[in-house]
């Protein structure tokens, strides 16, 4: 059960990561492919919006076949569409695998607590909630972070 949490911690921290890395690359973005600041941050709401709709689709998918299979797809797709967002050679490139990414990272968004909840008794469900969100929580601080020191807008 402990490997178990520790996995899904593990991997909604990367999806979290994932999410606002991208905003210490905007500038270079900006320079690089003269693209305006508007059209750069278009890549955190692709994610976002990705995000969304990935759980609206992969939560009643997990309920349907199991959630075994929902992550095992989803979760090899999204570190696929990883790819073609570092070797892109223009914005849409990376608009277009965001979102689709974003939306099989949402796997882990809208279906990991519902594992944690599954394989965790009643007596020591809370903690096994407290465990697993040390993973997004880190995401989150580490991306804000990130943010803060690299954004110059």
């Amino acid at each position: 059960k402990g490997f178990t949490i520790a996995v899904m911690s593990y991997a909604t921290t990367a999806v979290v990561l994932y999410s606002t890395s991208y905003t210490s690359a905007i500038p270079g973005l900006m320079d690089d492919w003269g693209i305006s600041r508007n059209t750069g941050i278009l890549g955190m709401t692709t994610y976002l919006i990705g995000m969304a709709c990935g759980s609206v689709v992969l939560a009643p998918l997990s309920e349907m076949y199991g959630r075994r299979p929902v992550y095992i797809i989803a979760m090899a797709l999204f570190v696929i569409f990883v790819l073609p967002c570092a070797l892109a050679k223009n914005i849409a490139t990376i608009l277009v695998f965001r979102f689709i990414g974003a939306f099989c990272a949402a796997a882990m968004i809208s279906n990991a607590p519902g594992t944690v909840n599954d394989i965790s008794d009643e007596e020591h469900r809370a903690l096994a909630f407290s465990i697993w969100s040390i993973g997004p929580m880190n995401g989150m601080l580490e991306a804000a972070r990130h943010r803060a020191e690299s954004a110059p807008y």
